[in-house]
C-alpha cells in the first residue's frame, strides 16, 4: 500500500489549502470493466483544509500529535460509483493532544473514532480533544470511543463532543470498550480509562431500530465523569422512542437528555 502522507509527533503544525485526486472513479469504472486494475489509493492521511477527491476509502488520522487544529469548511468529495463505498472516517490514535475538530460534513462513513486504544499494555492515551459543528449523515457511528478488550495503561481524557447534528446516523453516540478487530477476541476487560467526557448540545435521528446512545463502558475501568447537556435523538425509521444502552458508566446529566440514559444522574446546576 502506498502511502499519500503520513504525519507522526506533530507539534503546532498548520497545513492549509490544496487538492488530492486519486482518481477514483476511474479506477471503480476500470474495475466494473473487468480489467487488470490497479489496487488505489486506501487510505488517506492528511491535516487541515485540503480537499481529497475520488479515493477508494478517506481517512483522516493522527498518532501522537500534539496541538493539532482540522478545520475543514467543505464535505469530502469521495467515489461515488464504489461498491459498498465506506466514506469519511476520522479517527485519533494514541499520543493524541490538544486536537480540535471543527465544520465537518461527515458521510457516508464511519464518522469520527477517538481510537481504537489499548491494543498494547503501555500504550500513551488521548486527552483534550474537541469536536465541534459537525453534521454527520448517513454514517455507521458518530462520535466514538472505541479501547480493545484488553489490558491497557493508555486512556482517553478530556473529550468534548459538541454542536453536533445526526441524520440517520445508526450510532450516534458510542463508547465500545469491548472492541475486537482480528478474531479471536482476548475476551478481557479493557484496562483504558475513559474519563471526563461531554456530550452538549447533540440532536438528529438514528437509523437505528432501538438504541441511539451506548456507553459499554470496562467492568475494570468504568467510565467516569460522563457528562450529556441537551442531548436530543430520535429513531428515524421506527414509531417509537430512542433507548439508551448503559454498562459500567458514571456521570451528569444536564437540561434535556434524550433518550434517557439510566447511568447519569440529573444535575442541573452543573454547566
Amino acid at each position: 500500500m502506498k502511502t499519500t502522507g503520513f504525519f507522526q509527533y506533530l507539534d503546532g503544525v498548520t497545513v492549509y489549502g490544496g487538492v488530492l485526486d486519486a482518481l477514483g472513479t476511474s479506477l471503480w469504472d476500470c474495475k466494473k470493466s473487468g480489467k487488470n486494475c490497479p489496487s488505489g489509493t486506501t487510505f488517506l492521511l492528511l491535516l487541515i483544509a485540503l480537499t481529497p477527491m475520488g479515493f477508494t476509502y478517506n481517512h483522516y488520522l493522527t498518532d501522537q500529535s500534539v496541538s493539532l487544529t482540522l478545520e475543514l469548511e467543505l464535505a469530502m468529495i469521495v467515489s461515488p460509483s464504489r461498491p459498498g463505498h465506506s466514506g469519511l472516517r476520522v479517527g485519533f490514535g494514541s499520543g493524541s493532544t490538544n486536537v480540535s475538530i471543527q465544520g465537518i460534513q461527515c458521510g457516508p462513513g464511519h464518522g469520527i473514532s477517538i481510537g481504537s486504544l489499548g491494543i498494547a499494555e503501555d500504550e500513551q492515551g488521548v486527552e483534550d480533544v474537541t469536536v465541534s459543528n459537525v453534521e454527520f449523515t448517513a454514517t455507521s457511528n458518530g462520535v466514538r470511543i472505541k479501547t480493545w478488550e484488553r489490558n491497557s495503561k493508555s486512556f482517553a481524557k478530556n473529550i468534548v463532543f459538541q454542536h453536533i447534528k445526526m441524520k440517520m446516523v445508526k450510532n450516534p453516540i458510542i463508547i465500545d470498550q469491548h472492541y475486537c478487530f482480528v478474531k479471536p477476541c482476548p475476551n478481557q476487560e479493557s484496562g483504558v480509562e475513559v474519563s471526563n467526557v461531554r456530550y452538549e448540545d447533540i440532536d438528529g435521528t438514528s437509523s437505528s431500530t432501538d438504541v441511539a446512545v451506548k456507553l459499554d463502558c470496562s467492568k475494570e475501568k468504568p467510565c467516569t465523569g460522563i457528562v450529556m447537556d441537551n442531548v436530543n435523538l430520535a429513531l428515524q425509521l421506527v414509531n417509537r422512542p430512542a433507548q439508551a444502552s448503559c454498562n459500567n458508566a458514571n456521570g451528569l446529566a444536564n437540561d434535556v437528555v434524550i433518550p434517557f440514559t439510566p447511568c447519569l444522574k440529573r444535575d442541573t446546576l452543573m454547566t
